[in-house]
């Protein structure tokens, strides 16, 4: 299931790239991966803020990330310059991409088979689902297919972390994939990290969403349900996992970004203001948390008014967790999260209660042990996929 990367066949210690594209900011990290199934190493590794603005258009947003993007492998290039004086470990074998929502829709489709009968299945037979279906799948004008992926395998209902060489069941069903971005994103960002990177060097993208169910399962192996919230910023992405298989995706209007576009536009501020100004009215006993109190209250209420339209058609079709886990960074990411579990609606969304929790750290191998959680998780994912 995890084959894009390919495998080292030497078993020798690689270098990759991970790019976390949000929507307030851009992550990078140099990771070294020993391809001997030990946690990954980040070397390096560096987030790029991205300008506010008042506007929320996503041309100009992908202009904001491109050039973030470029001021990100700028700074891992130049540590791999500096590490290739001493050792020869300047180069990297792979970069990896990661998109959430808006930048990424992803389709999750559950092919079913039953046959009457016990029937003998194997590998073959799962891939010749996928196939087909992948096969069928054509991408939206002005998009490209990034990735294809079998997300999870169930026999006779029950979940498998893979799929045996050969079983005998009556039912099979397969969780398959598919995740398209816009090429005036792509195209521009494959073109900055072939610039710094080389053309030599593998790249591909992927759905955040997929490799953060993958990585939390690797994680947090005996929570076998849960939901995601990931806020990071213009929106908010819900996933749904199930026995360790992601089987459904919603995106919530309003993110983290929301806090900061209410209070600029409570004060009358500049978006040069509105970084210091959120981070004031987040700290008590501040005279701005008094003045932009009700700003707070408005956009707290935005929040979980967006939360509840996302989840509860994705809960009411999949079932309801009693796990939440967010993710995100900054005053905005932790004003989200007490948005959402102070919000009324929360008793009708999880009406046998639920736990809200930071999504768990990832283990990871020297040097960097501790850090920024959005590359961790992506580490380990792309750690599985080199195999």
């Amino acid at each position: 299931m995890f084959s894009l990367f390919g495998r080292n066949a030497e078993g020798a210690p690689r270098q990759i790239v991970i790019v976390d594209i949000g929507t307030n900011s851009i992550g990078m990290a140099l990771a070294a991966l020993s391809g001997t199934g030990k946690a990954p190493g980040i070397i390096a590794e560096a987030r790029i803020g991205m300008p506010f603005t008042l506007s929320r258009d996503t041309g100009a947003l992908a202009g904001r990330t491109v050039a973030a993007v470029r001021e990100g492998a700028g700074t891992i290039a130049n540590i791999l310059r500096a590490r290739s004086r001493y050792s020869r470990s300047g180069r990297v074998s792979h970069t990896a991409v990661f998109l959430p929502a808006p930048w990424c829709d992803l389709s999750l489709t559950a092919v079913r088979v039953s046959y009457g009968e016990p029937t003998a299945v194997g590998r073959a037979d799962i891939e010749r689902l996928a196939a087909d279906h992948f096969k069928n799948h054509r991408a939206k004008d002005g998009y490209e297919v990034i990735e294809r992926r079998v997300a999870g395998i169930r026999l006779n209902g029950y979940a498998v972390p893979d799929m045996p060489g050969s079983a005998t069941v009556e039912e099979i069903e397969v969780v398959v994939a598919v995740a398209e971005a816009p090429s005036r994103l792509v195209d521009p960002v494959r073109e900055a990290l072939h610039h710094f990177f080389g053309r030599h060097t593998a790249l591909s993208f992927h759905s955040t969403s997929i490799a953060l169910s993958h990585a939390l399962s690797s994680v947090a192996p005996e929570r076998h349900t849960y939901a995601l919230c990931n806020s990071e910023g213009e929106l908010a992405e819900l996933l749904l996992v199930a026995d360790h298989i992601l089987l459904g995706v919603a995106t919530s209007a309003a993110g983290a970004a929301t806090f900061a576009r209410t209070v600029a536009a409570h004060g009358a501020l500049s978006p040069a203001e509105v970084p210091s100004a959120l981070k004031l009215a987040c700290r008590e006993g501040s005279p701005r948390a008094e003045e932009f109190a009700p700003a707070i209250a408005a956009a707290s209420s935005v929040c979980a008014r967006e939360f509840r339209t996302a989840a509860a058609p994705l809960f009411a079709a999949l079932g309801t967790p009693q796990t939440l886990y967010f993710i995100g960074g900054g005053e905005g990411a932790a004003l989200f999260k007490e948005a959402v579990a102070r919000a009324p609606s929360m008793r009708a969304l999880f009406p046998a209660g639920v736990s809200l929790e930071a999504a768990p750290r990832a283990a990871l191998g020297a040097p960097v042990r501790e850090g920024d959680a959005f590359l961790a998780l992506e580490a380990l994912f792309a750690a599985a996929l080199l195999g």
